[in-house]
C-alpha cells in the first residue's frame, strides 16, 4: 500500500506544473467572473441611456423599443459575451497549460539532472561537469561537482595509501623473516650439536651483525611511519650549505677511499639556504650513500650547487658511470626496491634508503629528481635560498 502511494506521489516536474496550471485557473476564473459581473451592470444600466442623453423624436422611439422587449436585448448580449468568453478560455487554458508545462520543465530538469548525479556520486560512478547556469541552481549544482570531485580525490588518495601500507607491510614482513628465520636455524644447530662449541664466536657472530641489521631496519620503518603521519615538523633555520655537506661527509669520504672513489665539493663558502638542518643532512647522507655504494671503483662523485634564479639553490649530486634503466628510476622510492638485490643484499642495504629520502624531502616540500645524464646518474634538489 505504501509502494503504491509513493508511486502515486507526483515528482518536482508534476509538483511545479500541477502548481502553476491551478494558479492561472484560479486567475483566469476570477477574470471572467470579474467581466461577468461588469457585464450585467452595463446591461441595467444601458436601459435609461437613450432617455437621459438623447430627447429626439428616433430616441424616444428606441427608448421604448427597448422599454418593451428588454428581456431580448439582455439575453443577446449575454449570449455573445458568453460565447466569446469560452471562445477565449478555449484559446487561454490551452496556452495557458503549454507555458506551464514548459515553465515546469526548465525549473525541474535541472533539479532532476542534480538528483540522479547525486546518485551517480554516492555509488562513485563518473559524473560530468554540470551545464553553466547564472542561478541558484547552476551554483548549487557547480558546488555539488566540486564537493564530488573533491570526495573522489580524497578517496582515490585513501585507496592508494591503503595499498601502499599493504605492500609496505609485506615487504617488511619478508625482509624481518630471512634473518630471524637464519638466527632460528643457527641457535637450533647449536642445541642440537650440529655446530660444534668451537664454532660458536663464529655463528654467534654471524647472529650478532643480522641483529644489528635488522635493529637499522626497524629504526628505519619507524622513521616513516613519522613520516607518513606528519609527526616530524621541519624547524627553518638559515643554513651554510657547504658546511651542512663537509659536515656529513666524512663517513662516505672512508668508504670512497676504500673503494678508489674520489669526492669532489664545489659550493660558496657564503650561499646559504633557509631549511630544517637535521632533515636535510638525514636526507642528504642517504643520497650519498645510494651513491657511493652504486659508483663502480675508481669512479668520481661530484657534488656542486647553482643558484640562476636567487630564489633557489639547486644542489647537485652525480656520481659517475652508474646509468640506471628509465624504467627503474620510478621505482627506486618504493620500500625495499632494489635493482641489484644479490649485491644489495651483500652490502646490507634495506632498500629504504631513497623511500626516506623521498618521504623527508616531500614534508619538507623541496622538489627533487633522479635523473640519467649520458652514463651517468645526478640526483638534485632545489632549496630554499635566504635572501640577501
Amino acid at each position: 500500500m505504501m509502494e503504491k502511494m509513493r508511486k502515486i506521489r507526483l515528482g518536482i516536474f508534476g509538483k511545479i506544473f500541477l502548481y502553476t496550471l491551478c494558479l492561472l485557473a484560479f486567475v483566469i476564473g476570477t477574470l471572467a467572473m470579474f467581466f461577468r459581473g461588469q457585464v450585467i451592470v452595463i446591461l441595467d444600466e444601458t436601459k435609461a441611456l437613450p432617455a437621459i442623453y438623447d430627447s429626439s423624436p428616433a430616441a424616444a422611439a428606441a427608448a421604448n423599443e427597448t422599454a418593451e422587449n428588454p428581456a431580448r436585448d439582455a439575453v443577446e448580449i449575454y449570449t455573445d459575451f458568453t460565447r466569446n468568453t469560452i471562445i477565449a478560455l478555449a484559446i487561454l487554458l490551452p496556452v495557458s497549460a503549454i507555458g506551464a508545462a514548459l515553465f515546469a520543465r526548465s525549473m525541474a530538469n535541472p533539479i532532476k539532472k542534480l538528483a540522479a548525479d547525486t546518485t551517480k556520486m554516492s555509488k562513485l560512478q563518473f559524473v560530468s561537469a554540470p551545464a553553466k547556469r547564472a542561478d541558484e541552481i547552476g551554483q548549487l549544482s557547480d558546488d555539488v561537482h566540486k564537493m564530488y570531485e573533491a570526495l573522489k580525490l580524497k578517496i582515490e588518495r585513501e585507496k592508494e595509501m591503503e595499498e601502499n601500507q599493504r605492500y609496505f607491510f609485506s615487504a617488511v614482513s619478508h625482509e624481518l623473516k630471512t634473518p630471524i628465520a637464519a638466527v632460528g636455524s643457527i641457535l637450533e644447530g647449536m642445541l642440537a650439536n650440529v655446530i660444534r662449541p668451537t664454532e660458536y664466536p663464529e655463528y654467534l657472530k654471524k647472529c650478532l651483525n643480522m641483529m644489528n641489521t635488522q635493529s637499522k631496519l626497524i629504526s628505519e620503518i619507524l622513521e616513516i611511519i613519522r613520516l607518513d603521519d606528519n609527526r616530524i615538523a621541519p624547524k627553518n633555520e638559515a643554513v651554510r650549505l657547504k658546511s651542512a655537506v663537509e659536515a656529513i661527509l666524512p663517513p662516505y669520504q672512508t668508504l670512497a677511499d676504500a673503494r678508489a672513489q674520489t669526492i669532489s665539493v664545489s659550493i660558496p663558502e657564503t650561499q646559504t639556504c633557509v631549511l630544517d638542518r637535521n632533515m636535510f643532512c638525514r636526507a642528504l647522507s642517504n643520497v650519498l650513500m645510494n651513491a657511493v655504494q652504486n659508483t663502480p671503483g675508481q669512479g668520481e662523485i661530484r657534488i656542486w650547487s647553482e643558484a640562476p634564479g636567487g630564489r633557489t639553490v639547486r644542489l647537485n649530486i652525480l656520481n659517475t658511470n652508474a646509468h640506471i634503466d628509465e624504467s627503474d628510476l620510478p621505482k627506486l622510492y618504493e620500500p625495499f626496491y632494489r635493482v641489484d638485490k644479490a649485491r644489495s643484499r651483500a652490502q646490507n642495504r634495506s632498500g629504504l634508503g631513497l623511500t626516506i629520502v623521498k618521504k623527508t624531502l616531500d614534508c619538507m616540500a623541496i622538489p627533487f629528481s633522479l635523473e640519467n645524464r649520458g652514463g651517468d646518474v645526478v640526483f638534485w634538489l632545489d632549496l630554499p635560498a635566504r635572501p640577501l
